[in-house]
C-alpha cells in the first residue's frame, strides 16, 4: 500500500496544491539474488549474507482520495467518501483512454538473510520499484478544464472538485488550478520504496529419483 499528501510536505508549491492519494499495490516480481558471501541453508559456517536483488515486476494499482466537499446527492457522493480517482479523467483525459492501472516496474534492492535454525530463516530487504507509468498517484500533467469535466464525466461535480483541491494561497496571479497550469512533472515516472521482513521454512533437499538403474537380469 502506498500513500502521499501534499499536506506534508516542505514544497510550498505541492502544500498549496493540496492534492493526495492512496493506493493497495498488487504485484508480482522476477527477481535474481547476489550473495556477499557463501550462503548454504542448514549450514553452520555459511548460514548468512547480506545480498542485492533485481528483476521485473507487473503491478496493479488504484489511486483513490477522499473527498471533503459538500454532498452531491445527484452523483451520490459524500463528504468524508473514498473516491477512485482514475474514472474522474482529473487531467481531461478522453473517456475510455484513461491511463492504465496494470502495468511493469524494474524492481532492485538489496536486503540480509540469516538462518534461525535448520529448518527456519528470516530475510530482510528493501527495494525500490521504478515504474513505468506516472500516474501511480493520479497527478502527472496540467490543470484541466473544469467545465469540460462537468460536461464529460457522469461524475462531473465531483471530477471538477477532486481535480483542483489546491489552498490557492496569495495572490490571483498565483493561484493554482488555471487551465495548462503545471499540475505534476510528467518528465520522470513516479517509483515506489517497499521493505519488508520474510520468514521461510526450509522443507528439505528434493531428490530426483533414479531412473534407469534398477538391477539387470
Amino acid at each position: 500500500r502506498v500513500e502521499a499528501y501534499d499536506s506534508d510536505s516542505q514544497n510550498p508549491f505541492e502544500r498549496n496544491r493540496n492534492l493526495s492519494f492512496e493506493s493497495n499495490i498488487w504485484e508480482g516480481s522476477l527477481l535474481f539474488e547476489f550473495n556477499f558471501l557463501p550462503y548454504t541453508h542448514g549450514s553452520r559456517d555459511h548460514f548468512f549474507t547480506p545480498y542485492l536483488f533485481g528483476g521485473l515486476t507487473l503491478f496493479n494499482f488504484n489511486p483513490q482520495a477522499v473527498y471533503d466537499g459538500p454532498n452531491i446527492p445527484e452523483e451520490n457522493v459524500s463528504t468524508g467518501q473514498l473516491v477512485d480517482l482514475r474514472p474522474l479523467g482529473t487531467e481531461g483525459q478522453f473517456k475510455g483512454e484513461e491511463y492504465y492501472t496494470t502495468t511493469a516496474a524494474i524492481t532492485y534492492g538489496f536486503g540480509f538473510k540469516f538462518d534461525l535454525s535448520y529448518e527456519w530463516s528470516i530475510n530482510i530487504h528493501v527495494g525500490a520499484r521504478d515504474t513505468y507509468t506516472d500516474y501511480l498517484d493520479d497527478v502527472s500533467t496540467v490543470y484541466t478544464d473544469p467545465t469540460d469535466l462537468r460536461r464529460t464525466r457522469e461524475q462531473g461535480q465531483l471530477a471538477a472538485y477532486m481535480s483542483n483541491r489546491s489552498l490557492n494561497l496569495g495572490t490571483d496571479a498565483t493561484a493554482l488550478g488555471r487551465v495548462g497550469q503545471q499540475r505534476g512533472d510528467d518528465n520522470t515516472d513516479d517509483f515506489y520504496l517497499f521493505a519488508g521482513v520474510g520468514v521461510m521454512y526450509y522443507f528439505g533437499d528434493v531428490r530426483c529419483p533414479n531412473y534407469g538403474k534398477g538391477s539387470r537380469r
